[in-house]
């Protein structure tokens, strides 16, 4: 058993905290871990909102403090792969027998523990041990696991609901170019979900879609309980096929609210998150995350006024990359939302998902819109040559790096000054 916790942590008083600590992982060999539960122990366990252990990759550690040390991560996490999560009411998961989640050497050697804090009333008194625990076997299993999210998240972007709405409905999208892209040539077995919303949650469910024709339903919550957030067992397990679409779709009541309800951390804020446990996980080709969004397709900006909008997906691997979509952005929130209080489109550029690692943007595979700038124009392709030392050796697709960290910083700023 190995207990991933915090150690005598305070909570503040604020109503929104998002807490990590770095872990090593003490491990000698590759070990599956086959179950994952909550370690509830606090002064008040009502503060605890959900717990995720993040496994880091070799090219993350540059980006981690010393092991141990407990750092703010409201906004950004520095690890970007889901190993175990556990959120309000949650049971404990357990694999099936021929499965293990792996970590230790080769995989996992660092951890990175989210905590979400939730204090309302700003209790000064609040200490917390809590965690996640991983129950161990020493003997390998035949499948690895891996997890992967589908939905729009939380990106204040992409979840916006105006309020005084019964009954208000988003559908997110997983296409199936980039399970192809991910998964080659080879299935996957789906055999676990964790349907996440917050307060105004009211449905939630995932659909398979394949050939144009929806073909499963993977989990399903027609009355969404905020409080019983369950990692649910796929069975039978189902099979997701290479080319697969993948549509979340999330419903709401804002009927007491007065304000647009945006994406976001607090659970005064909303999201949508389906946590997908699959095996079997192929390194270098997993899935962290997959959704749709809309932008300028010219300038990558906010501009719900533009001819030129488009649909692109983000396929969040471990080399992240944007793709092209031939689906129409929709601007249609009814005729008593104002546009300019809310529109389909993100209040951010798209530089804002630079946290995910080794993000790239590829140029359009067909005329979306008229050419776009210069500066943002894709480079002709480079001949083939051998893979640096260190690196994956992955052909990537034509596309261009996003600006670097202080562009892209300073280009957020700007936009969330508009907010």
């Amino acid at each position: 058993m190995l207990n991933v916790t915090f150690t005598g942590y305070r909570v503040p008083t604020n109503h929104t905290t998002y807490m990590c600590k770095v872990v090593d992982v003490p491990l000698k060999v590759k070990t599956h871990a086959i179950e994952w539960g909550a370690v509830l122990n606090s002064t008040d366990i009502s503060a605890v909102h959900h717990s995720i252990i993040y496994g880091c990759k070799s090219d993350e550690f540059a980006n981690l403090p010393p092991a141990n040390t407990v750092f703010d991560c409201l906004h950004d996490t520095p690890c970007a792969t889901t190993v175990a999560m556990w959120a309000v009411g949650g049971r404990p998961f357990t694999l099936p027998d021929n499965v293990g989640y792996p970590i230790g050497p080769g995989y996992f050697t660092k951890f990175v523990l989210q905590v979400h804090f939730t204090n309302p009333t700003a209790r000064a008194d609040i200490i917390d041990n809590s965690g996640i625990y991983l129950k161990l076997t020493p003997s390998p299993r035949p499948m690895d696991a891996s997890i992967m999210l589908v939905g729009p998240v939380a990106y204040d972007y992409l979840i916006k609901i105006p309020p005084g709405m019964p009954s208000w409905t988003q559908v997110s999208t997983c296409p199936g170019a980039c399970t192809k892209a991910v998964f080659k040539n080879e299935s996957v077995k789906i055999i676990g979900s964790v349907l996440h919303l917050h307060t105004l949650g009211r449905q939630m469910f995932t659909d398979v879609i394949r050939g144009g024709s929806k073909v499963s339903t993977i989990n399903r919550q027609d009355y969404y309980d905020f409080a019983s957030q369950q990692t649910v067992p796929t069975l039978p397990e189902f099979e997701l096929l290479p080319g697969d679409e993948l549509r979340t779709t999330c419903v709401w009541d804002s009927s007491t609210r007065t304000k647009v309800t945006m994406g976001g951390p607090s659970t005064e804020e909303e999201m949508c998150i389906d946590y997908l446990v699959y095996y079997p996980a192929r390194q270098g080709q997993e899935m962290n995350s997959c959704f749709d969004f809309c932008v300028d397709s010219t300038t990558f900006a906010t501009d719900p006024t533009s001819p030129n909008l488009a649909t692109f997906y983000l396929c969040g691997t471990g080399d992240s990359s944007i793709i092209p979509s031939n689906k129409k952005c929709t601007i249609d929130y009814g005729a008593n939302v104002p546009l300019s209080t809310l529109n389909g489109c993100p209040a951010q550029t798209q530089v804002s998902l630079a946290n995910i690692p080794s993000e790239t943007l590829s140029a359009p595979a067909t005329a979306l819109s008229p050419p776009a700038p210069a500066a943002l124009a894709a480079p002709a392709t480079p001949a083939a040559s051998p893979p640096a030392p260190g690196t994956s050796g992955k052909a990537a697709p034509t596309s261009f790096q996003l600006v670097p960290a202080a562009i892209v910083l300073a280009v957020l700023c700007s936009f969330l000054a508009l907010l």
